[in-house]
């Protein structure tokens, strides 16, 4: 096990550029200072997540998956907890994205769906901003070539959809 004094050595051998690296690892395991406004917008954050997974189960159609995933951050900008808790799901044939978004002291859920055309020639987008009683809502089509279809990614094996408009 190394000493303080040990790891002060090897910190100062370090390259200017890796210190970045290694400061945030260090954050990692270093104890923080409890910070209730993040706290809160982490349960709002699961709360969201939560009502979201319930109306999803109210409503879902048979043989919908309904297997979610996903995550979030927390901060304070100017004395404002900001944070942003999303999480996605299939609907049938429809990945769909939903976002939580703390900005300015408002709560804003963000709720991206996308799906392709039976036909597989179009990129079907649907896009809705929501903050208090108003809802904004977005459609949008975009062409598919057999060739911008789908790609896969050799690293990581993901299919990658292209739509050029």
């Amino acid at each position: 096990m190394g000493s303080r004094e040990e790891l002060k050595v090897l910190i100062d051998q370090l390259p200017e550029a890796r210190l970045e690296p290694v400061r945030m690892m260090l954050e990692q395991v270093h104890p923080r200072p409890p910070r209730p406004e993040l706290d809160r917008i982490r349960r709002r954050g699961e709360e969201y997540q939560r009502l979201v997974e319930q109306r999803f189960r109210d409503t879902g159609r048979p043989g919908t998956v309904s297997g979610f995933g996903g995550a979030g951050f927390g901060d304070v900008h100017d004395g404002v907890p900001i944070g942003s808790h999303g999480f996605h799901y299939w609907d049938g044939d429809a990945l769909v994205n939903q976002t939580l978004q703390s900005f300015s002291g408002r709560q804003i859920e963000i709720m991206q769906r996308l799906s392709i055309s039976s036909d597989r020639t179009k990129l079907n987008c649907i896009v809705e901003l929501s903050s208090g009683s108003h809802t904004v809502r977005h459609e949008d089509e975009f062409p598919l070539s057999e060739a911008q279809a789908t790609s896969t990614d050799q690293k990581s094996g993901s299919i990658i959809i292209v739509a050029r408009h």
